[in-house]
Parts: C-alpha cells; sequence; structure tokens
C-alpha cells in the first residue's frame, strides 16, 4: 500500500548538498580530513621552529666547545709541566717526555694563549677588554674569527709572550710592535677573514715580516 503524504518523514540530517545518507558521510570525512591537514600544518611550524631553536643551541654549543678544548689542552700542559719539574727537580730524573713538557708548560703558563683567554672575557671572569688589546691587538670577541687560523694565533701569542716578558728590553720589541701593528691593521683591513685560505696578499706579508721579526728577537735571549 502507498504510503499517504502524512505518513511521510523528512530526513533533516541529509545535507541537501549530497541528498543521502552515503554523500554526508563523504562529506564528514572530506571536513575531518580538513581539519586534520590543519592540524598538522600547525605541527609542522612548530616544528620547524623547534629545529631552528635547536639548530642556534648547537651552534651556540660549538662555540663553546671549540673555545673550551684549546682552554682544557693549555691547563693540562701546566699539570705535565708540574710532574715534569717533580721528576727534574726532586728526584733528578727525566723522561724523553719531559724534556719538552716544562718549557711548553712555562709557554702556557707564563706565555699568551689568545683563546684561553678570551675566554676569561666570555664568561665574565674579566672585563678589561683594553688589557685584552694591548697584548693580542683585537677585541676578545673577535677570536671566534681568528681561532682556526694557528698561523695568526701564534703571532698573537708570541706577541703578548714578548710585551709581558720583563727581561726584554723596550728597544728590542720596538720592531715586533711595529710589525704586530701593521699585521692588526691588515687583519683589520681583510675584515678579519684570518684564515690560511682567505688570508690576502699585504696579510700574507705582514704576518712574514712579524715572524722574521719575532725570531730576531727570540735570538737576542
Amino acid at each position: 500500500m502507498a504510503t499517504s503524504a502524512s505518513q511521510a518523514t523528512v530526513d533533516h540530517s541529509i545535507d541537501p548538498r549530497w541528498g543521502n545518507s552515503q554523500g554526508l558521510t563523504v562529506l564528514e570525512k572530506m571536513d575531518q580530513l580538513s581539519s586534520d591537514v590543519k592540524i598538522l600544518k600547525d605541527q609542522s611550524k612548530s616544528t620547524i621552529n623547534q629545529i631552528a631553536e635547536l639548530n642556534t643551541e648547537i651552534a651556540s654549543l660549538n662555540t663553546k666547545v671549540n673555545i673550551l678544548t684549546p682552554e682544557s689542552s693549555s691547563y693540562l700542559a701546566v699539570r705535565n709541566r708540574f710532574f715534569a719539574r717533580y721528576r727534574r727537580d726532586i728526584l733528578g730524573s727525566t723522561i724523553n717526555q719531559d724534556r719538552e713538557a716544562v718549557p711548553l708548560g712555562n709557554q702556557k703558563a707564563h706565555g699568551g694563549d689568545v683563546i684561553a683567554d678570551g675566554r676569561l672575557y666570555e664568561n665574565g671572569t674579566r672585563f678589561d677588554d683594553e688589557i685584552f688589546q694591548e697584548l693580542y691587538g683585537l677585541q676578545w670577541a673577535r677570536v671566534c674569527k681568528i681561532e682556526d687560523d694557528e698561523a695568526i694565533v701564534n703571532a698573537l701569542n708570541s706577541h703578548a709572550s714578548a710585551v709581558t716578558n720583563s727581561e726584554y728590553l723596550q728597544e728590542h720589541l720596538t720592531p715586533l710592535k711595529t710589525a704586530f701593528n701593521k699585521l692588526i691593521q691588515s687583519m683589520k683591513d681583510n675584515q678579519f677573514r684570518s684564515f690560511s685560505h682567505l688570508r690576502n696578499a699585504p696579510e700574507t706579508a705582514a704576518l712574514a715580516v712579524y715572524n722574521k721579526e719575532n725570531q730576531a728577537l727570540l735570538n737576542r735571549y
């Protein structure tokens, strides 16, 4: 028997865009997928920001490791000297490995060490930057620009060792200081890009002149 109009019911839950319950199910799934995609995009943005923060932290830690590593080796050289001097001065015996331990330890303890000394300013132990500049010719914050260039580091260390050595006469230090100032100026002109493969001709020439004067000074004493 046909259903009368009064008995017919209308399912108001059916979306008029689809016209049947199966279409509604598809629509609901599409809406859910759209919501999931939005959540994933938000999570992706958050992940990208976290990765950027981690990369910044890693870069900072790498910088600290680069500074701390030579500082630790300097300290070990000083401690090695302690044992070498005990064997030599108290026990009256010296082993081959100790023959270089004492002078190396003396140099680390009493001589220049631009990377380790830069750490003293970086961690707030010292604040007199003008003294650091007198010894090494540059601000402590620029140490990171030159720490990978062994030749430049050695030059800065030797200058600091020389000007703090009370046995050196000022008249003998003058040529060294003049050559050192020219070296520092050439480094500034080269924007402190003091890696061996980035050294320009003026800086290379200035370094050679400085090393010559430094050797001449060492030969005097």
